[in-house]
């Protein structure tokens, strides 16, 4: 790069200042660094970047150099607190899923989830195993919880409106279904039958786990759930 000559005025008004912004820069990242303060360090370590790459032309070439090299050695420390501030707020945010899942808010789950992709992609440009790993940790969790509250969104939305339960009490054979009806939709089942839509069609992955007196078990994509006899 070509370096700009610096007149007098230059010396005043643009190079003092910028080594000035330069030297407090450093001060702050070591301060930062020292106190192990996540907020703090961010932003003058990517000023630092800035300044040196805005002021290039003006700085001499061992001033770079020497601003590199106190960059490069507190490399290590930033990308181990960047680290540790994506793990805690991945950390989180899984727990803001498991609370929103166990009380049943189940959008709100959906959406903690793209908040999650963001420090997913954060981490996927890193060179170190310790991000890779932790990003892999961290979507296999969150795509577990955000399946599992879109299928609950998926279940509440299913029409099955039980009406009738007939129970037959007779002794089946060791291993057998018992006998018990139910009336769902107005079509008549049985503990495993598959349910139809009002097509005749059968609904993919809804099946009738267990018939019992004022309840019927379903099972929906490996999910349990249980609708109750409607009595007018």
């Amino acid at each position: 790069i070509k370096k700009t000559p610096r007149s007098k005025e230059d010396e005043k008004k643009i190079f003092r200042p910028l080594m000035e912004r330069l030297k407090a820069g450093l001060d702050d990242l070591e301060k930062a660094l020292e106190l192990q303060d996540r907020a703090l360090i961010m932003k003058p370590f990517g000023q630092l970047k800035g300044l040196l790459q805005s002021g290039r032309p003006l700085l001499s070439d061992v001033v770079i150099i020497r601003v590199k090299d106190r960059l490069k050695r507190y490399q290590g420390a930033f990308q181990l607190i960047r680290f540790q501030s994506r793990q805690s707020l991945g950390i989180a945010i899984l727990k803001a899923m498991e609370t929103y899942l166990r009380n049943k808010n189940f959008d709100d789950v959906i959406g903690q989830s793209g908040h999650m992709t963001a420090i997913i992609e954060d981490l996927r440009p890193e060179d170190d195993e310790s991000s890779q790993t932790l990003a892999e940790v961290l979507e296999k969790k969150a795509f577990t919880f955000k399946a599992k509250a879109e299928r609950k969104n998926r279940i509440a939305e299913l029409s099955l409106f039980v009406t009738g339960i007939i129970l037959d009490h007779r002794q089946v054979d060791s291993g057998s279904r018992n006998s018990h009806r139910a009336i769902i939709n107005n079509k008549i089942y049985k503990a495993g039958d598959q349910v139809t839509d009002k097509q005749g069609e059968p609904i993919k992955a809804l099946r009738i786990v267990e018939i019992e007196e004022g309840t019927v078990k379903f099972q929906f994509e490996d999910e349990d759930f249980i609708r109750v006899l409607q009595t007018r």
